[in-house]
């Protein structure tokens, strides 16, 4: 296990020059725009006005990642998001645009993000209210607006880690595994991972 943020961000620097060759054929048969694999790094300002956009502070790590990797991109597989002019979705959302949308019709959204679209009406999106910002999946396929002002429940928004910290490490050995498929990840194995209020019992 990476144990602070400097390991993670050499080790995630170190898969984006491992994975470069394969970014410029378009990653096998992924959908992967080349052009998009990695966007520029952001600047401190962009980060600050981002995040007073927002009304909330950002993970450290994730302010680590655009300000010293780049401002998002495909280099995760699914894609993370970035910040205004950074990495987006087909639709054209960044982490702030995507994260206003959600929080258009849903009542509980509060200082959440949607760091990643992982599509089929999918996205991953980290809780900026948990001090471990801690990381959700949001299913939209199983939301239905007879439930628009419930709190959600597993369905809908199941826990993906405990912190942004062990969802990146995790991100990074899925993504080495499609290059190297010896690379173990954790997906089956069993976490006791926290849950907010409306989950506990």
């Amino acid at each position: 296990m990476l144990q602070n943020h400097r390991e993670i961000i050499e080790q995630l620097k170190a898969q984006v020059a491992a994975a470069r060759p394969n970014a410029d054929h378009g990653f096998f048969d992924w959908w992967h725009d080349p052009k998009s694999y990695l966007l520029p790094t952001a600047s401190p300002e962009l980060i600050i006005a981002t995040e007073s956009e927002l009304g909330f502070a950002l993970p450290p790590l994730l302010k680590a990642i655009y300000r010293e990797v780049g401002n998002g991109g495909q280099l995760l597989g699914p894609g993370l998001l970035g910040l205004p002019g950074g990495y987006d979705t087909k639709n054209g959302q960044d982490i702030v645009s995507s994260s206003k949308a959600m929080a258009s019709f849903l009542p509980w959204w509060e200082r959440f993000v949607v760091i990643c679209d992982r599509g089929c009406s999918m996205c991953s999106c980290i809780d900026c209210t948990d001090d471990d910002f801690a990381v959700y999946r949001w299913d939209g396929n199983e939301f239905h607006e007879q439930t628009l002002d419930d709190e959600p429940n597993e369905d809908i928004w199941g826990i993906e880690a405990n912190t942004f910290d062990e969802w990146i490490v995790e991100e990074l050995r899925a993504f080495d595994s499609k290059l190297d498929p010896s690379v173990q990840t954790a997906a089956n194995q069993s976490y006791n991972r926290k849950r907010r209020w409306w989950q506990l019992w």
